[in-house]
C-alpha cells in the first residue's frame, strides 16, 4: 500500500490572506498552478482556487483591491501523510477536488497531492475480510499550527 507522502509535491505554494486576488492570480500563473495554499506563519487557513477568483471576478469584484481572505475557502478539505492513496482518491472524488494538503499529525502543512498524480497509480487489492479497512481520513475545518 502506498501513502499519500510517497506521491506529494513537497514545494507548497502560498499566499497570505491579506495579499490581493489579483497577486494570487499572478502567482499561479507564474508558477503553472491552479491553486494555492493560504498560510498565515505557516500555519494553513484556507485555499484559494482560480475558480474562487473566477467567481469574484464574476460577481464584479475588484479583485486587485480584494483580499485573498475575502475570496478564499476557509474550510480545507486535507489529509494526512500517512494515510492510503486510495483514501485520499476516494475523499477527493467523494468532495468534488483535484487536490489536497497533505499535514502531518501535528496538523503542519507538508505538501500538496493531487488526484491526477494518484489516479495513475496501479489498483491496488482490496483489504481481505481478515484485515479491517481504516478511515482515519483528515477533515474539513480550521485549525492551530
Amino acid at each position: 500500500m502506498t501513502h499519500v507522502s510517497d506521491h506529494m509535491i513537497c514545494k507548497i505554494i502560498a499566499i497570505e490572506p491579506r495579499q490581493t486576488a489579483l497577486e494570487a492570480a499572478r502567482i499561479m500563473t507564474d508558477q503553472d498552478v491552479d491553486a494555492l495554499a493560504v498560510t498565515d506563519a505557516g500555519r494553513l487557513l484556507g485555499m484559494i482556487t482560480q475558480a474562487d477568483i473566477v467567481h469574484a471576478v464574476a460577481a464584479e469584484r475588484d479583485i486587485a483591491a480584494t483580499s485573498v481572505a475575502k475570496v478564499m475557502l476557509p474550510e480545507v478539505l486535507f489529509c494526512y501523510d500517512d494515510q492510503s492513496a486510495e483514501e485520499a482518491i476516494r475523499k477527493m472524488q467523494a468532495s468534488l477536488v483535484r487536490r489536497l494538503p497533505v499535514l502531518s499529525k501535528e496538523k503542519v502543512l507538508l505538501g500538496m497531492v493531487c488526484e491526477d498524480d494518484l489516479l495513475a497509480l496501479p489498483s491496488e487489492p482490496k483489504a481481505s475480510a481478515d484485515e479491517p479497512e481504516t478511515s482515519d481520513v483528515g477533515g474539513i475545518g480550521e485549525f492551530a499550527a
